[in-house]
């Protein structure tokens, strides 16, 4: 039996029926809304590298390599006291001099040995000799400027035929029948470009000790007795200085700049390249019978891995007037390996819960490498109310003050940002990248401690047969990183001073 709808009974039910399929609708929305409420899969493809980037050149501050460097001044005294030199008697005893008024004066001398900046004490008994010596000294720089003094005798007598009486006969005397007096003089010294010497007679002086009676108009046979010294010890000292400016010391430093174009050996595959460029020096300081100075090689040492490298050889530059730079700094790059960074990475991040809205994910692996032009890729794996893995991305900076890298501008790169906002907003939304970005700071004590095993042994080993490397390191750091493609690069310096002493020091 069929049952009739009537159009009143038909209107109604179209009625209601348009509200079942509504509420049909509804829940099966509500059903597929359910379903995005599961774990969501998030697996970006992996970020597009940047093109390649080279690091800065490693030796970009000049250091020093102090070579001590000593003149000997025994071949200046011995020229000195060579009486084919300078006579060791002044005689004027026939002819003398005569004054205006006629009288007639004859004179000697005699010296003794000449001594290079000599105690005026050890050297002259009497305290009137060594203080005339001392304030004939008085202002002169002593740094560049060799002293010599030898002691003198003389006699100056009058012929008493062309005098009146009353006149005295002789100027000054002792129990011997002889004055002293002190002979003295200075030559300025310095290192010629070419490293020899040049000297300069600045200075003679005859200082008389003894009290010379002689007066007015016969004032004048003291002077001229003077002066007739005066010449004839300033030509002697100039045949002397000449020989001392013979003298140099490149034949040394010559060997020293052949020798730190070699590289040095440190380990297997690690080498000391000291780059030198040019030379100064402190300056010439005169001492008893020597000369010191401090030869500066001026370079820019760095330590490089892998096979021996090959240095070019380059000629002995002279001397370069500009100052140089003080304390030795020498530069390396320490690779800190992905791999590794990445294990450091895993155990410090594995378990970790990141939480926001309820929902929560826990962190399973990590793994860091390169993304081309210095920025690096960090892949987290995860899992929990979504799973999978994200990319972040950014550049590794140093922070000088803690020694540690840490990742600047670290964010999600595209492909991981849509995913994460399409499927996983509450993750996004998250403090999930602020915790990476926290937590993958490293420190690079590692790299530090590299440098100065390599380095120290260095400290203290012969380089030629008459030069032996003296130094000392006073502090290691880390000054920047680089993110090649298989590494990052930390570089580090070493700071301190390096001498090459004579071997027998």
């Amino acid at each position: 039996m069929r049952t009739r709808i009537t159009p009143m009974e038909r209107n109604s039910w179209s009625s209601g029926g348009g509200h079942q399929r509504y509420s049909v609708a509804w829940l099966v929305a509500l059903s597929c809304f359910g379903c995005s409420l599961g774990p969501a899969h998030i697996e970006p493809s992996e970020p597009d590298s940047y093109p390649t980037v080279k690091p800065s050149a490693l030796a970009t501050v000049e250091s020093v390599i102090r070579v001590p460097v000593r003149v000997e001044l025994l071949s200046l005294r011995d020229a000195l006291n060579d009486e084919r030199v300078i006579p060791r008697q002044f005689n004027q005893w026939v002819g003398g001099i005569k004054t205006p008024q006629g009288r007639e004066y004859k004179y000697y001398a005699e010296r003794g040995d000449f001594t290079i900046n000599s105690s005026t004490g050890n050297l002259f008994p009497r305290k009137d000799i060594s203080t005339a010596l001392r304030d004939w000294w008085k202002g002169v720089e002593p740094l560049a400027n060799v002293f010599v003094s030898a002691p003198l005798r003389y006699k100056i007598q009058v012929n008493p035929k062309t005098v009146p009486a009353g006149v005295p006969y002789q100027c000054g005397s002792d129990n011997e029948g002889l004055s002293q007096a002190v002979i003295g003089g200075f030559m300025a010294v310095e290192f010629a470009p070419d490293l020899t010497l040049t000297t300069t007679v600045n200075d003679v002086s005859v200082q008389m000790i003894d009290p010379c009676p002689l007066g007015g108009d016969d004032m004048m046979v003291v002077e001229e007795f003077k002066n007739m010294l005066r010449d004839a010890i300033r030509l002697g000292l100039q045949q002397a200085v000449a020989r001392l400016s013979k003298t140099a010391i490149r034949d040394q430093v010559e060997a020293v700049w052949t020798v730190l174009h070699k590289p040095i050996r440190l380990d297997p595959e690690a080498w000391l390249v000291f780059n030198v460029e040019r030379l100064a020096h402190s300056g010439l300081l005169s001492e008893g019978y020597h000369l010191n100075d401090v030869i500066h090689v001026v370079a820019k040492p760095i330590i490089l891995f892998g096979d021996q490298p090959r240095v070019e050889t380059t000629v002995l530059p002279p001397m370069d007037p500009r100052p140089a730079a003080m304390g030795f700094r020498v530069a390396t790059d320490v690779r800190l390996d992905y791999q590794k960074l990445s294990d450091v990475l895993v155990n410090r991040l594995r378990g970790e819960r990141v939480s926001n809205e309820d929902r929560s994910i826990i962190i399973t692996d990590v793994a860091l490498r390169s993304n081309g032009g210095n920025q690096v890729v960090i892949r987290i794996d995860f899992r929990g109310d979504a799973y999978g893995h994200v990319y972040l991305v950014g550049k590794p900076r140093l922070n000088p003050l803690t020694q540690t890298v840490y990742f600047e501008n670290l964010r999600y790169d595209r492909a991981t940002a849509q995913q994460l906002g399409k499927s996983a907003s509450w993750l996004f939304r998250s403090m999930f990248r602020e915790f990476i970005a926290t937590e993958a700071v490293i420190g690079v004590t590692q790299a530090t401690k590299k440098m100065q095993s390599l380095i120290a042994p260095l400290l203290n080993q012969r380089l030629t047969p008459d030069r032996v490397m003296r130094g000392k390191l006073s502090s290691f750091q880390a000054i920047s990183v680089f993110a090649d493609e298989t590494a990052l690069q930390v570089r580090v310096v070493a700071d301190g001073m390096l001498d090459l002493v004579s071997g027998e020091s």
